[in-house]
């Protein structure tokens, strides 16, 4: 067994494997993680010359017209601003580098090429993040794998999960946190549509509306299974008339994101497998107000004459690979979270 590993070097010395006698078959490791959890932000493209911030405002207006009696004036409405969030750009990279010798001799350039291509690395980082969104969601900061504490705070200043969510004009609050934190079934999954239906408020404390057409899982077998019987049955799953018609067939789509149930640094956490959440994640201002700014999308920088990407004294190439972004979770209307602790273990 040959464990060879180099500090962002790929050389003849530190793989050895690759430039001996030996006849070996190189087999890659499985795939990486499907990238999902992008479709549940608002993306915002954020251009070059404007600046390394974005901040995103709530403003609302009253729902309702008031009475005018004969001869007297219409009665003044209130529109306002709420809260506010700024998302401020991040950014992240991978670099490596191979030496003249690899290039040269090493017998399988399909492992080569795969160890100098860095295209996954920011996809994969953004769909972590992303997903420790509703991992962390009971949460108001955590550390991230680079040791950084991150903001999870919405606009209002508390966690994106909360039974109190604060409105900017009205002492009234609204909660996401369906109550007890139930594992996903068919009554849970009720009380969290009723909870968006009935605590989806405006800034003045008015029901508003959203449609929920999401529902976010872990991988895991228990939960994918009762998030298929629940949105795919034609009947209704507590019933044994198969005439009964499933009143949520079709309305909503499975979103599995595999990070869900993993620690700061992408490692498994069975104690969060069974989190869920359903939503509007349509991607506009009409649902979750939560933005994906972007500042810059994944970059590839490969050697190239004039741009030192080949070192003159070592002919080291270097390949390297950038991307810049922030979260804003503006709100926590038009979500509802449950974050039940497992015990199970893997």
């Amino acid at each position: 067994m040959s464990l060879q590993q180099s500090a962002g070097l790929i050389s003849a010395l530190a793989q050895p494997d690759m430039v001996d006698l030996v006849n070996r078959n190189f087999v890659p490791l499985q795939k990486m993680v499907p990238l999902r959890a992008r479709q549940l932000f608002i993306n915002e493209t954020i251009g070059a010359g404007v600046g390394a911030a974005k901040l995103f405002e709530e403003y609302d207006v009253e729902n309702f017209a008031l009475s005018k009696p004969e001869g007297t004036s219409m009665k003044k409405t209130k529109p306002g601003l709420g809260y506010q969030k700024t998302a401020i750009a991040k950014r992240f990279g991978r670099q490596v580098d191979i030496t003249w010798e690899m290039r040269r001799y090493a017998k399988e350039q399909e492992v080569v090429t795969a160890f100098t291509n860095l295209s996954h690395f920011i996809p994969q980082r953004l769909e972590l993040d992303l997903t420790h969104r509703f991992t962390f969601a009971d949460a108001t900061s955590y550390v991230n794998l680079d040791g950084d504490t991150v903001d999870l705070t919405t606009a209002d200043g508390l966690a994106l999960a909360s039974a109190v969510h604060k409105l900017a004009h009205t002492s009234t609050t609204y909660r996401n946190l369906v109550a007890n934190n139930p594992l996903l079934s068919q009554g849970s999954f009720e009380a969290a549509l009723d909870l968006i239906s009935n605590q989806t408020l405006s800034n003045f404390g008015e029901v508003r509306n959203v449609t929920p057409n999401k529902l976010v899982i872990h991988n895991n077998p228990v939960s994918r299974r009762i998030a298929i019987q629940l949105l795919q049955s034609s009947t209704d799953i507590s019933q044994v008339n198969p005439n009964v018609k499933n009143a949520w067939q079709g309305d909503v789509e499975v979103v599995v994101l595999p990070y869900l149930a993993t620690t700061a640094t992408g490692k498994p956490d069975s104690t969060k497998r069974d989190i869920w959440a359903i939503g509007a994640f349509n991607g506009n201002v009409t649902g979750w107000q939560s933005y994906l700014a972007i500042f810059e999308e994944p970059t590839l920088w490969t050697p190239a004459k004039g741009n030192n990407g080949e070192n003159f004294t070592t002919q080291n190439w270097s390949f390297g690979v950038t991307g810049s972004y922030d979260i804003a979770v503006l709100s926590g209307r038009g979500i509802a979270l449950s974050l039940p602790t497992s015990v199970a273990t893997y």
